[in-house]
């Protein structure tokens, strides 16, 4: 694990608690100017987007946006993107409410 950290750091990048590979991404201040959006919101678009194209898990998202899940859906919702949820996850959930009940 050591060596790894090394040469992450060799690299520039590092380690998270768990052991996986972080990245930081430096954008310019004119690719920033360009897009008129502050450091937030570029940091809330690029989980958004990976979300609707499916990429990124809502969990997933929400956590690479910086927010609590709960507010993350209201963003999403305020764009209309909706949610992953599909029938099996429909009935995942379905099952789960028969064995609380």
């Amino acid at each position: 694990m050591r060596e790894l950290e090394e040469e992450l750091q060799k690299k520039g990048g590092e380690l998270s608690e768990r052991g996986r590979e972080r990245m930081g991404v430096l954008i310019p201040d004119d690719v920033l100017q360009a897009t008129r959006m502050t450091a937030e919101g570029l940091s809330q678009e690029i989980p958004v987007l990976l979300f609707q194209k499916e990429k990124l898990t809502l969990s997933q998202a929400s956590g690479l946006a910086g927010m609590n899940r709960l507010p993350f859906q209201h963003l999403l919702a305020s764009r209309g993107i909706p949610g992953h949820y599909d029938t099996a996850a429909f009935e995942a959930d379905h099952e789960t409410l028969k064995a609380l009940n």
